[in-house]
């Protein structure tokens, strides 16, 4: 019966920690953020991701909406609206519009900077962002 008890208790525990830390990416991705660096394998490709988003901007809301702003090829401009979502604890982020699902591994999330690896992509690809103040 104490084993048991034990089992229980744990269960809970690894449960609760998971939504406190996603508790606390939620308020950590609450802001509005930008690209300052992307890389493809490891190399920096910040300029071709610059040219093709111009003006790349990511604003979260803690209700857990999203929208995202850029200048496609410096002509188009486009905006996405949607929501998102952690999973895996904090090491997840799924954004999800209407047309699409995107997955990334997170790889830092603080109050200023978050840096996301694509688990679409082909390749390796990691997107450097940083908090707009």
């Amino acid at each position: 019966m104490r084993k048991l008890l034990m089992c229980i208790v744990i269960l809970l525990t690894v449960n609760s920690c998971d939504r406190v830390n996603e508790n606390a990416a939620i308020d950590h991705i609450s802001r509005t953020w930008t690209v300052y660096k992307f890389e493809i394998d490891g190399y920096d490709q910040t300029p071709l991701f610059t040219s093709q988003f111009a003006t790349y901007s990511l604003f979260c809301e803690r209700s857990q909406d999203y929208t995202e702003s850029y200048i496609e090829f410096g002509v188009t401009p486009v905006t996405i609206n949607g929501i998102y979502i952690f999973s895996d604890g904090d090491d997840i982020l799924t954004l999800s519009d209407e047309f699409q699902s995107r997955v990334y591994n997170v790889l830092t999330l603080t109050n200023n900077e978050m840096t996301l690896e694509d688990r679409n992509a082909d390749n390796n690809e990691v997107y450097f962002l940083e908090a707009v103040l």
